[in-house]
């Protein structure tokens, strides 16, 4: 549940933040910064002698931030459930993704296994490299969970792909990779709300959600903030610092699963 909403929450919002090169001291920059400042009541006492959190705000929509016009973020992604931190949210960032004008995301071979790319630009040498993954979107290294559901995808996205191109040998690569992409996000939908929505709104489901009826064109797909920044923070609370204490399962089956699936051991 707690993947799947991470997941989720990827594709559909990414607030551009200010450079946190800005915030220097523990003393709020206006419109940039602002730190929250550490209790001297603290009991850690490494956090204590950080004195604050500098935080960076998040970059305003050009036009806003006035009496007249409130401020407000902008949204990175596409906020559509369009597998975006899959395929990324601008045509431009494709070919960091997409093996060339073939239908095939690119993936790369690691200990027999197939996984995401890896970003050489964070190799200082051959033998010097930090094991990032180049993906739709660049939060895809934030979690080992979440690392593996990205990868689980892209090589979903191959599968199908590859099963396309026998069914159909005349299509163009650009043909390929645009089916097997639909396919993929259907399937997205498919879990989101058949799958999780259910689960978490329980018997509310039906008259929150409803039946669907069909694309409506008149209806405003943008993420609000109320629900980004607040309403789907609920998830944080599913994080668990024990899964042996609160379920009785060793984490280490958990992370076990995850690393079978990146790496195969």
């Amino acid at each position: 549940m707690m993947q799947w909403g991470q997941f989720m929450s990827h594709d559909m919002a990414k607030t551009t933040l200010q450079p946190s090169a800005n915030c220097k001291t523990c003393e709020p920059v206006p419109s940039k910064c602002i730190p929250v400042k550490i209790s001297e009541k603290d009991p850690n006492s490494n956090f204590k002698e950080r004195k604050c959190l500098k935080i960076s705000r998040s970059a305003p929509v050009c036009g806003t931030g006035t009496p007249a016009a409130p401020r407000q973020q902008l949204n990175e992604n596409t906020a559509y459930v369009d597998g975006s931190m899959i395929y990324g949210s601008s045509t431009k960032d494709l070919h960091k993704f997409r093996d060339g004008r073939t239908g095939f995301l690119k993936m790369d071979r690691f200990n027999d296994m197939m996984v995401l790319p890896f970003d050489h630009g964070k190799c200082l040498s051959a033998q010097q490299c930090t094991a990032s993954f180049v993906a739709g979107d660049i939060r895809a290294n934030l979690f080992l969970g979440l690392s593996a559901m990205h990868v689980l995808f892209a090589r979903e996205h191959n599968r199908i792909a590859t099963e396309l191109q026998k069914l159909n040998p005349g299509w163009s690569g650009d043909r390929l990779f645009q089916e097997a992409r639909k396919i993929v996000g259907a399937e997205i939908q498919g879990v989101l709300y058949r799958e999780f929505l259910p689960k978490v709104l329980g018997n509310s489901f039906m008259d929150v959600i409803g039946p669907y009826k069909g694309y409506d064109p008149t209806i405003d797909a943008t993420i609000s903030n109320e629900f980004t920044t607040a309403a789907y923070r609920f998830g944080h609370g599913m994080l668990m610092v024990s899964i042996r204490n609160k379920m009785g399962y060793d984490i280490s089956v958990f992370e076990k699963s995850f690393k079978t699936i990146l790496f195969g051991n």
